[in-house]
């Protein structure tokens, strides 16, 4: 119960830290958007180095994540079965091998996450 209480308590921390954190960040006249909901496939690009991450609602899409973005959430990276919660900006790219030898882009993400993400354990 007490475990329970406390993923709780971290899950408040983190939505209110990112909110107001995206708060502060578009008030400063970036364009970023908010996006949440549970990471239902990750997959690391090679050619890009970054991974693209499906979120599914409420406020989902597909991602392009960078490993060196700030997290408040045990500094892991976001994977399958994870909630995240965080900002993006439009634009991004996912490049992986092709049979050929060549890079070439691989699924339709909508954004990048930055400068900031939470995620559960």
């Amino acid at each position: 119960m007490i475990l329970k209480n406390k993923k709780l308590l971290a899950s408040i921390i983190i939505i209110v830290l990112a909110l107001s954190f995206g708060i502060f960040y578009i008030s400063s006249g970036q364009s970023v958007n908010i996006f949440g909901g549970l990471v239902t496939f990750s997959m690391y690009c090679p050619c890009s180095q970054n991974f693209l991450i499906t979120i599914s609602g409420p406020v989902g899409g597909q991602f392009i994540f960078y490993p060196l973005t700030p997290q408040f959430s045990y500094n892991r990276l976001p994977s399958t079965g994870m909630w995240a919660l965080g900002l993006y900006e439009p634009g991004g790219q996912c490049v992986i091998p092709a049979c050929s030898g060549n890079c070439c882009p691989w699924g339709l993400p909508i954004g990048t996450i930055t400068p900031i993400v939470g995620t559960s354990l």
